[in-house]
């Protein structure tokens, strides 16, 4: 039934809602009058024809090439249930949000190979006007802690990687960190649509080192690599409260961590040596730690980043085949006087004495710090 205004016994208006206007068709229209006397009229038909979709702008005028997926915005006019997107004519997963906006999820094939390619929608087989995306150059941005990819944390250090990231070499060494460095900079959209310049450590032709700006929103972001005016790469952040990481001295994210360990003895703290560089293998490696008698405290200084905004449990241990030596976590934070560093202090169990090679596994709110890698420590035997 539809609301029906009676003019005379030979006419009436009806308000006809949008809702009965979303599919293009035929659509039956009857009369009914209450019985005993009434009764169902013959039915009357009128033709909804398809409105014809008007694409006017996609919110990524760029994507990264060979990603598995990406997900568009498209806004324009004239878009039902009904509406399809379409990549060079072909059908994409779509969502009706509204009459002006559509989302789409773009196939691996589309992100394929660089170049350009056409978005139109379809509305039950009427084609809208297509614009055009291009697909260029990916930068991939990851944990400079570990280099592994996944999520990242505000007031962390990154390093992004594409084939072209700057036309030269260059290590900052003045603060404030720079937001253009040799003519490159690197901006970040968050989820809640702001763009900021990031702060930069060192850019190379194939690598860049960055800073996240701490006022980045929660949730995924959009990376554009600027040289100069010119856009030469793009690709896509997922951004959490913490993604806890720690730097390895072999900058690899396995082996001996980086950092160093104290004494405490009678009140006062001396420095305890946990690595050595092997000039055969090249490579830094640890060495014992000698624990020293009962009374000394050996407390680990470790850095990494993606820490500082843990609300939640810190648990560490060390372990030695079957055995679990925890360690006391004395702090997990922002490492006072350095950019995006953040440092865990940990005191060590004497029962660990004489452990030899240990393995170190520290969980913050139950992500595993360089997760896939190993981290080594030693810990020495007692003189017999």
């Amino acid at each position: 039934m539809r609301p029906t205004t009676f003019v005379s016994s030979t006419q009436l208006t009806a308000m006809i809602p949008a809702s009965d206007l979303v599919q293009a068709g035929i659509v039956a229209v009857t009369v009914f009058n209450p019985e005993p006397v009434g009764g169902l009229s013959n039915p009357l038909s009128f033709l909804v024809e398809p409105t014809t979709p008007t694409l006017t702008a996609i919110n990524r005028p760029r994507l990264g090439v060979g990603g598995d997926s990406a997900m568009v915005t498209v806004t324009g006019t004239g878009f039902d249930s009904a509406t399809v997107v379409r990549v060079n004519g072909n059908d994409r997963p779509t969502m009706f949000v509204s009459g002006t906006e559509l989302m789409a999820t773009l196939a691996s094939e589309d992100l394929a190979v660089k170049g350009t390619i056409t978005i139109t929608t379809v509305n039950q087989g009427v084609a809208s006007n297509g614009l055009t995306v291009e697909v260029i150059d990916r930068v991939t941005s990851v944990l400079a802690t570990s280099y592994a990819r996944g999520a990242v944390a505000p007031a962390s250090i990154l390093s992004s990687f594409a084939p072209r990231l700057a036309n030269g070499v260059e290590i900052n060494t003045v603060l404030p960190l720079p937001r253009v460095l040799i003519g490159t900079r690197i901006e970040v959209e968050d989820s809640k649509g702001d763009k900021r310049d990031q702060e930069f450590f060192f850019f190379a032709p194939g690598q860049a080192n960055f800073h996240l700006d701490e006022n980045t929103a929660p949730g995924p972001a959009f990376v554009t690599v600027y040289i100069g005016e010119e856009v030469v790469a793009v690709g896509d952040l997922q951004v959490e409260r913490i993604s806890p990481g720690l730097f390895t001295q072999n900058a690899s994210g396995e082996g001996v961590p980086a950092g160093y360990a104290l004494r405490f003895r009678d009140g006062a703290l001396t420095a305890v040596p946990i690595l050595e560089f092997n000039a055969n293998t090249f490579r830094w490696v640890p060495i014992d730690i000698d624990m020293g008698p009962e009374g000394d405290l050996i407390i680990l200084v470790l850095f990494g980043s993606g820490i500082r905004g843990v609300q939640g449990e810190v648990t560490a241990k060390l372990v030695k085949g079957e055995t679990e030596f925890p360690l006391q976590v004395g702090y997990a934070g922002v490492a006072p006087g350095f950019i995006g560093l953040d440092q865990m202090n940990l005191i060590v169990p004497r029962s660990a004495i004489g452990a030899e090679e240990v393995t170190l596994v520290i969980d913050v709110e139950g992500k595993r710090l360089n997760a896939g890698n190993t981290m080594v420590l030693r810990i020495k035997k007692p003189v017999e």
